[in-house]
């Protein structure tokens, strides 16, 4: 019999049930009334029932990244790690939403690496914008695409992918939904799509991996003697060291897929691209969603750069060319303020992003994404004056969480007393979204009617979050 780890164990805790995601995904779809993507997720689903990878995987939401996990493992040990080590990392693809992509050590020597699906399904949202850049450069001279890019336009408007990405974090913000408008493409720029999807897939786990091969330690976690805090950190040496060796590894793979292949010359550039990606998707995960990140990774700025520093000048050309638009979006769409960029319903209707979505659905991520981008004083005084209707503490608890007293406020707006401390605890993660989750189960609990429960929640947690970091 063979012994479990305490990262097996801890994977067998954390695994979800997809057939019960799967259910949830198909209740979901009929509200909204899109059969468009109930027919896609009943295909899909016979599909992967009928071919050879089902009965090797578990489940056809996790089969991918089983399958690039085992090959990130050979081609590390390929460039020297340790096959023992390696044997000892475990990773599982997760619903938790309160990491981006993390290692975590156990005391017993393994590690478990931890990667949630909505950061996945960033990275498709990353990889099929720049597939419309890298299908124009095959089509297109470099020197039109150079052009492209210094004026700010690779792969059409930035405000495009801007307007995607807002969509994609008001929808987890408010909802804890990895909602995402379509992008249209042609046949090549769908296969270009799903290229660098894997790569940037590689990456985003292949970094966690390095970690524990390349033997980096954190501290013992203070909820569990066996359990150490995640290894990832501000540690800009340590952070490079893993993403180094993730781009070999990545890059060491795309070299055997393609030998003797013409694209192979190009084997660098993919992987960095792919490397670039997982960061934009890492980076707007863990500024746009959380309020307290604990553990987190430097932000894209700073570790695209580190990582191009390595490369040869070829490739910091050809990735820079890539990597302004979609920077830039990443960063409008992760500020929450009066600034901010907001999401219009407009971009549903405008080529090439399409949605089988309702038109009303538009409108209210529209108006949810104005309401959070307002200023302290317009929240304040929303609930002030609903106050006359709902009741004076309404009212009296946003006065208390403008004046930083937020745990009194979540009390008097009706979080359960047992869950107000997590939320004020400055030592763990908090995402926005759990912040409001539960005043909007307060204000429930108060008598406030349904239809007045998002607003309400929203305005409040707006208010708690500038005194929760």
């Amino acid at each position: 019999m063979i012994r479990k780890t305490m990262a097996d164990r801890k994977y067998e805790l954390l695994r979800a049930d997809r057939e019960v995601q799967r259910g949830e995904m198909r209740k979901r779809l009929r509200e909204l009334g899109d059969e468009a993507g109930l027919r896609e997720l009943e295909a899909a689903t016979a599909a992967w029932q009928q071919s050879e990878w089902a009965g090797k995987y578990e489940d056809m939401m996790t089969a991918p990244e089983e399958l690039v996990t085992e090959q990130l493992k050979a081609a590390m040990t390929d460039l020297g790690a340790s096959t023992e080590r390696l044997a000892s990392v475990r990773v599982v693809k997760t619903l938790r939403e309160d990491v981006s992509a993390q290692m975590t050590p156990f005391s017993d020597g393994s590690g478990l690496v931890n990667v949630a699906d909505a950061t996945l399904t960033l990275c498709s949202h990353y990889a099929r914008y720049i597939s419309i850049s890298l299908t124009q450069l095959a089509s297109g001279s470099f020197g039109a695409t150079v052009r492209a890019a210094r004026a700010g336009n690779m792969g059409g408007d930035p405000a495009v992918l801007t307007g995607l990405l807002r969509y994609y974090c008001t929808n987890q913000r408010v909802y804890a939904l990895a909602a995402k408008l379509g992008l249209r493409l042609d046949l090549e720029a769908e296969k270009n799509a799903a290229f660098l999807y894997l790569q940037a897939s590689q990456f985003i786990i292949g970094h966690e991996i390095a970690h524990h091969a390349l033997g980096h330690q954190s501290a013992v976690s203070g909820f569990s003697p066996d359990e150490h805090i995640p290894v990832c950190s501000d540690n800009q040496a340590r952070e490079l060291e893993a993403d180094l060796f993730a781009y070999r590894a990545s890059k060491r793979l795309i070299e055997q897929e393609l030998a003797g292949h013409a694209e192979a010359a190009d084997a660098a550039t993919f992987s960095l691209l792919g490397a670039l990606i997982a960061m934009l998707a890492v980076h707007l995960t863990e500024r746009a969603l959380f309020i307290r990140r604990g553990c987190t990774h430097p932000s894209a700025r700073v570790r695209s750069a580190l990582l191009l520093d390595q490369v040869g000048e070829r490739e910091q050309q050809f990735a820079r060319i890539f990597l302004s638009t979609p920077l830039a979006a990443t960063e409008a769409a992760s500020t929450i303020s009066e600034e901010a960029q907001l999401f219009s319903w407009e971009l549903a209707g405008t080529p090439p992003v399409y949605t089988s979505l309702p038109h009303m659905d538009m409108l209210k991520i529209a108006h949810l994404d104005a309401w959070q981008c307002r200023p302290e004083s317009w929240h304040l005084a929303l609930l002030e004056s609903e106050s006359q209707e709902s009741g004076a503490w309404l009212g009296e608890a946003a006065q208390l969480a403008v004046s930083g007293n937020p745990a009194e406020a979540l009390r008097l707006w009706g979080v359960r007393k047992a869950g107000i401390a997590p939320l004020c605890d400055s030592a763990k993660p908090l995402l926005f979204f759990t912040l409001m989750d539960s005043l909007r189960q307060g204000f429930k609990a108060r008598g406030v009617e349904s239809v007045r429960t998002d607003g309400y929640a929203l305005a409040a947690a707006t208010l708690a979050a500038r005194h929760l970091t």
